[in-house]
């Protein structure tokens, strides 16, 4: 069978650019809150914050609601055009295009620097470069909110090398453990489904061109059956699916439910991730 092309522009089936990516679903609207939960324990009112990687500006722009200015950075130059667009009306909040590692920042003026999910891009010996420029920005007695992965990479730090390692350079003040393997079962097929519905939306509108060359995008029977006009598919049933995986992953039911089940009975193969608050030495 021959494999399936992909022609198009492979942004439109990302889905962390739509809106319920970040906006809707029930699991990173709970991440998002301990975070914030976290932050507002200890460092309530940020005169200076810095978001490191981060992506498409979601968390950044929660940041900014406390106050102070906030100031997402990521190397990627398409994001930060986005967020600029994004977010133009939030006053407190800028975007900074670079490598956070060799940025020129101010050393000692920032009071809270936060580094979600993006410890699994760094080799080994750039953790290290990370948290001392994290020292070198932050104020004396500044705060780092720092996640780590514990279920996705093979050369990722467990819970326990994790806390030690942030405690070379920090004294950590609180943790919290996220617990979302048996939810991810449910979650990651929904997503990719409505990756592929968005997709297939798009490939659509070149479906005559594309059968009349005998293209593949699917195999045989289902690339006829999606790309051929059909009234029913367009305006019934992929509207109905769209909607029902849009419905289970806002639920905060659903969420609540497969968490704490992962949490009580299967904790150590359950927990995904864990957010450590961490303070410079004075």
């Amino acid at each position: 069978m021959e494999k399936s092309w992909r022609l198009l522009d492979p942004s439109i089936s990302r889905a962390a650019t739509e809106p319920w990516y970040v906006s809707s679903r029930a699991s990173t609207r709970d991440r998002y809150a301990k975070c914030l939960r976290l932050i507002r324990r200890h460092c309530p009112s940020p005169a200076l914050s810095y978001d490191v990687g981060c992506a498409y500006g979601q968390f950044a722009a929660r940041l900014a609601q406390l106050g102070g200015l906030v100031v997402g950075i990521d190397r990627l130059g398409d994001r930060i055009a986005h967020n600029r667009r994004a977010y133009s009306k939030v006053p407190n909040l800028s975007f900074l295009e670079g490598d956070f590692l060799t940025l020129d920042l101010p050393p000692k003026t920032a009071d809270l620097v936060t580094a979600l999910e993006i410890l699994y891009y760094f080799a080994p010996e750039e953790r290290v470069r990370l948290l001392k420029k994290v020292l070198t920005i932050l104020k004396p007695g500044g705060y780092l909110l720092i996640s780590n992965n514990t279920f996705c990479c093979p050369d990722g730090l467990s819970q326990e090398e994790f806390l030690e390692f942030v405690g070379q350079f920090f004294v950590v003040v609180e943790t919290y453990s996220i617990y979302r393997g048996l939810y991810y079962r449910v979650e990651l097929p929904l997503i990719h489904l409505l990756d592929e519905i968005n997709y297939l939306k798009n490939l659509r509108i070149f479906s005559p061109h594309i059968l009349g060359l005998n293209r593949q995008f699917y195999p045989g029977r289902i690339n006829h059956l999606l790309l051929r006009p059909s009234r029913f598919l367009d305006q019934v049933a992929l509207p109905f699916v769209r909607q029902a995986a849009l419905f289970l992953l806002k639920s905060r039911i659903l969420y609540g439910t497969l968490t704490f089940l992962g949490r009580t009975l299967l904790p150590e193969k359950s927990r995904t991730q864990l957010l450590v608050l961490a303070q410079k030495r004075a």
